[in-house]
């Protein structure tokens, strides 16, 4: 029996670095010792002794400046010192011992390679052929650029300083600099998860498996007040975030030769603890609102993702039928539920007096039933082809009631129950289905030609939005061919085509209103050019790419890739009317010798958009504007991309010394060229870029077999210039209180080394 003498307990604290550096070192002793006690277990005489190994690697490391983009991801956000620790534990039978047991933990606080970005627990049972259990524990950190928000936390609300001097707009907020707070962005995610296997006699296997997810942290939201186009105001808030998630999967399956079956269950739980952000008004009132909504009455409130549920039924079977083709079924039967209580119209105790119609229901009661299929038939034409047929069928059946709801917008005005009015909305319980059916055909003509040859159609149907039904042909062109005994080169193409009924871009705008209400006006409803939902429009587009592999003596490797990519949006005369991307791509790879390699690639990447458009007046379209060419106004967008590196490696003194180098440069930029007609005016804005470079140098010194000591350095320089954010202050725009956000421009430089022990009797 496996004995660990001391427990192995993980407790995140708050402490200093040094304190930190201290506990890890202990908790590495603690690892070792635990470890060297279980692989020198004393066993019957008589017994096998299993084999047994552990390898233990326990590092420091520095950051030089603080640095919010650089960590975000790698938990090295602070300056100074941080820790690394790993275990990775295995423990098998001894040869021969067909029924033994197998047993695995993984333990990673850091690397050098990543940072603490991630950390992980895993652990292992198994018995080959039989069982298997599993436990992973991972955590991963996402931490932004400090922001700022005049708004702070008093128990369930946000509230404004005492002192606070509101105005109609941010520049007559007199204590708005003395008011504003650091805010510090971020989110942590706790994933725990466990699962087994049971392999039973006559084909038969259950599974299962639950896992919990745990989000929290704090983002930002906009906070809006005003009932119309012409008077809102609103004010970035730091948001808290606290979800969970619970899934859970079982399933038995049943397999013989030629025929499989599978059971399944999935059940998805999610729960926001915070369902709810109330916050006070900044601004005072303004035309347009109702008395008290402003400050110091003035109050808003939020909702978050409300909790809900999905489960699902799922049967899937495989078949081999004559011929020698194989039929292939996947069925899942689901239902999606959301009864999250309803928040009150209006979080303004001044504005709730003037409700006469309350909510219709204490909370949405929704539901939405799925169906989804999945067939597909694999077979062979004689021994150069193999074909596949495929469908599936995507349905999404809403069973949620439509609710009259007379709100109360943007917590500015009383309720007004009138029908004639457009304060009346109706909430939109969207169905969908899709069906597609596709046909592929892989052929292999000799021992240097391949080919595929693909078809597939699609039919979606959606209610209340803007197209009820698209329809898309998909087409697709493979050839694969073998230039020699040292090269490779493949041409491919892909072409759809997207259309559909007849585009209503007020659709989904007039469903939501009372019908008494759109009767009493006359006007034609449509969107602004820049809101049309461009997934639904009418679209061709075709994709042509090319490959060349190249091996010019055996320590050569060369690569070579081109694609380009065209969409035409030929179904509108304003918004987007066309995309272009264009991609180059080389790499080669030289073996100088069995200790030397060298490494290299670069790319460069190019996005073309073209829009149109033209500038109304008032609050609806003229005919008059419309065909006014002094009005009408183009846009071409042009972002490109350029990245290259290089890659050295180098082993001495009989690999007992090895030496790696790595090297990025990257750069992007984008453009915007406006222009516009006669009655219209337009400045040229400034392009956007960015810069990043990385060098990371490695060294490794194998001291003897068990016992190896890493050192890592590695330094990061990235700018960017963005005019949308530089320079542009809280207070930059009259009715948004701003974040104060800023383009990154930092240099990191990180600094780690580590000892990697093997211990035990394992290889």
């Amino acid at each position: 029996m496996m004995r660990i003498v001391t427990p192995i307990v993980l407790r995140p604290r708050a402490a200093s670095p040094a304190g930190q550096g201290l506990a890890r070192l202990a908790l590495t002793a603690t690892l070792i010792v635990g470890t060297a006690t279980a692989v020198g277990a004393d066993r019957p005489a008589g017994q096998a002794d299993d084999t047994g190994s552990a390898i233990i690697e326990v590092g420091l490391g520095h950051v030089s400046d603080e640095d919010s983009r650089f960590g975000r991801y790698r938990g090295l956000d602070d300056d100074g010192l941080f820790g690394l620790l790993g275990l990775d534990w295995l423990r098998r039978p001894a040869a021969g011992a067909d029924d033994g047991w197998t047993s695995a933990l993984l333990i990673i606080d850091g690397s050098l390679e990543s940072g603490r970005g991630q950390r992980l627990i895993s652990a292992r049972l198994s018995q080959p052929g039989r069982v298997r259990l599993q436990f992973d524990q991972r955590r991963f950190s996402d931490r932004r650029a400090p922001l700022q928000s005049i708004h702070r936390r008093d128990g369930d609300r946000l509230v404004l300083p005492p002192d606070w001097q509101a105005g109609t707009t941010t520049d007559t907020f007199s204590q708005l600099l003395p008011s504003l707070q650091a805010i510090d962005p971020h989110q942590t995610r706790d994933r725990r998860s466990l699962s087994g296997r049971l392999q039973l006699d006559r084909g038969w296997q259950l599974s299962a498996g639950v896992r919990e997810e745990r989000r929290e942290g704090l983002g930002t939201v906009a906070g809006l007040f005003g009932n119309s186009g012409g008077n809102p105001r609103a004010a970035f808030l730091p948001a808290p975030i606290d979800y969970r998630t619970h899934s859970v999967d079982a399933e038995a399956s049943w397999s013989r030769p030629g025929r499989q079956w599978l059971l399944g269950y999935h059940a998805s739980l999610f729960s926001n603890d915070q369902p709810g952000i109330a916050f006070d008004n900044p601004f005072s009132t303004i035309g347009g609102w109702a008395e008290g909504s402003g400050y110091p009455t003035g109050r808003g409130e939020l909702a978050g993702p409300p909790d809900n549920q999905f489960h699902q039924l799922r049967l899937a079977t495989r078949w081999r039928l004559p011929g020698q083709v194989d039929l292939l079924a996947d069925l899942g039967v689901g239902r999606m539920s959301q009864d999250e209580p309803f928040l009150p119209y209006t979080a303004n105790p001044v504005l709730a007096e003037s409700i006469t119609q309350p909510l219709p229901r204490a909370s949405l009661d929704g539901r939405v039933d799925t169906t989804t299929l999945n067939l597909r038939l694999n077979g062979r034409l004689g021994e150069r082809h193999r074909w596949s047929a495929s469908g599936r069928l995507d349905d999404r059946d809403n069973h949620t009631p439509r609710l009259r709801l007379v709100g109360i917008g943007g917590d500015s005005e009383r309720q007004d129950p009138d029908p004639v009015s457009s304060a009346t909305r109706f909430n939109l319980p969207y169905d969908y289905r899709d069906l597609s059916l596709g046909l592929k055909l892989d052929s292999r003509w000799n021992s240097t030609t391949r080919s595929r040859l693909g078809a597939r159609l699609r039919r979606t149907e959606r209610s209340l939005t803007a197209r009820a039904r698209t329809e898309r042909i998909d087409l697709e062109a493979l050839l694969r061919q073998t230039l020699g005994p040292r090269a490779e080169g493949s041409l491919s193409m892909t072409w759809s085509d997207r259309g559909g009924s007849a585009y209503e871009g007020g659709a989904g705008f007039i469903a939501s209103h009372d019908p008494a209400w759109l009767e009493s006006q006359s006007r034609v409803w449509e969107n602004l050019p820049t809101l049309r939902q461009y997934h639904l429009a009418d679209r061709r587009e075709h994709r042509l790419a090319a490959t060349l592999q190249l091996q010019p003596a055996s320590a050569w490797t060369l690569g070579f890739e081109a694609a380009r990519r065209v969409q035409d949006f030929h179904g509108g005369e304003f918004g987007l009317r066309e995309a272009r991307v264009d991609q180059l791509h080389g790499h080669l790879r030289w073996q100088f010798t069995p200790a030397t390699a060298l490494s290299a690639f670069a790319s460069w990447d190019r996005q073309r958009l073209e829009q149109s458009g033209f500038s109304f007046r008032g609050s609806i379209f003229t005919e008059a504007d419309l065909a006014d060419p002094g009005r009408a106004w183009q846009v071409e967008h042009d972002d490109r991309a350029r990245v290259a590196g290089l890659s050295a490696e180098h082993r001495w003194l009989q690999d007992r010394l090895q030496l790696k180098a790595d090297w990025v440069l990257a750069r992007s930029s984008g453009t915007i060229d406006t222009v516009v007609g006669a009655a219209l005016s337009a400045e040229a804005l400034p392009e956007l870029r960015t810069r990043l470079s990385t060098l990371a140098l490695q060294a490794s010194w194998t001291f003897t077999p068990r016992l190896i000591g890493r050192l890592r350095y590695w330094r990061e320089d990235f700018a960017s210039r963005d005019w949308a954010i530089d320079g542009v202050a809280v207070d930059q725009l009259a009715n948004i209180l701003l974040p104060g956000e800023a383009s990154p421009d930092e240099t990191v430089h990180v600094i780690g080394m580590s000892l990697q022990w093997q211990l035990g009797r394992g290889n």
